[in-house]
């Protein structure tokens, strides 16, 4: 006979309540473990901070200039400015201010558990220039000033792509200018990667501001320069999932990340409407440095 809730072995209960405050512990553990995995970290100067949800910000101020950098599961923000003026100066960016989110996902097929891998493309958009200003203050005068950024993703922390660029402005012994490098303005650029289904992998972002720079100005001229490069990532979400033979498996596939963020959906400010006579000038350079990375305009 099946014994009544009223005349249950009270060691048996009291057995069963160990066995599930053991589980409860277990899966706590279990859940902290997963938790530590995602790291989201913001670095500006001397300035860090790191953690697993939220917002994560640094800043730092210097004779010559600022820094700061904001990091958040699907958006980073990365500045550095430097501003010299009198008759000799030299300052820069450094420590250099760095934002970066790293999380781990899974992706599964439930409806087809014989497929063992796929080729994930994912989106994200690149904003900001790096700018200079330079009033040069004439024969004899040196002004030299370089802005720039670098981002960097990675796959369980080996890189995959990294796309950078920025602006140099010196002067030598005359008061003219020369220019190198570019001003790129990279907009929406797509990823694409292997995974292999059920197995957990992470991904990161790392976005850069580097500025710096030094001038001499002779007794009697006055002149000065400003170097600023101020860059913004947002994730645009999931292109595709395609197989093997390129069917796209998006819509059959569970996306499940430590962070808890949905990466299907987009996390990029809506476009601002242009005008008819508006053009638009897009330059970047991208380097793919094992998965295949493409730049798109919108």
């Amino acid at each position: 006979m099946r014994p009544s809730p009223t005349n249950r072995d009270p060691r048996r209960a009291e057995r069963s309540c160990v066995c599930a405050f053991a589980l409860g512990l277990l899966w706590l553990a279990g859940a902290g473990v997963a938790e530590a995995q995602c790291i989201l970290r913001a670095q500006a100067g001397s300035a860090f901070q790191e953690q697993t949800v939220g917002i994560a910000a640094a800043n730092d101020s210097t004779l010559f200039g600022s820094t700061g950098t904001t990091a958040s599961y699907g958006e980073l923000s990365a500045f550095s400015v430097v501003g010299l003026s009198g008759s000799g100066s030299d300052g820069g960016s450094l420590p250099i201010p760095v934002a970066f989110y790293e999380d781990e996902w899974t992706v599964t097929i439930p409806s087809q558990p014989g497929l063992f891998s796929g080729t994930l493309t994912v989106a994200f958009i690149l904003t900001g220039e790096p700018t200079i200003d330079l009033s040069p203050a004439g024969i004899g005068a040196i002004h030299n000033m370089n802005t720039s950024y670098q981002l960097n993703v990675t796959r369980n922390a080996g890189a995959i792509f990294g796309v950078s660029g920025g602006r140099i402005q010196t002067t030598g012994a005359l008061p003219e200018m020369s220019i190198l490098g570019d001003v790129p303005a990279p907009g929406r650029l797509l990823v694409d990667f292997p995974v292999v289904f059920g197995v957990p992998f992470t991904l990161g972002f790392e976005l850069i501001s580097t500025t710096g720079g030094n001038q001499f100005i002779p007794p009697g001229l006055t002149g000065n320069v400003r170097g600023e490069s101020t860059m913004q990532l947002f994730w645009d979400g999931i292109v595709s999932l395609e197989d093997p033979s390129g069917n796209d498996l998006l819509a059959f596939a569970d996306v499940t990340t430590c962070s808890g963020t949905d990466w299907r959906e987009s996390q990029a400010p809506p476009p601002v409407p242009l005008g008819p006579f508006v053009a638009l000038g897009v330059s970047a350079a991208a380097i793919a440095l094992v998965a295949r990375g493409r730049v798109e305009t919108r």
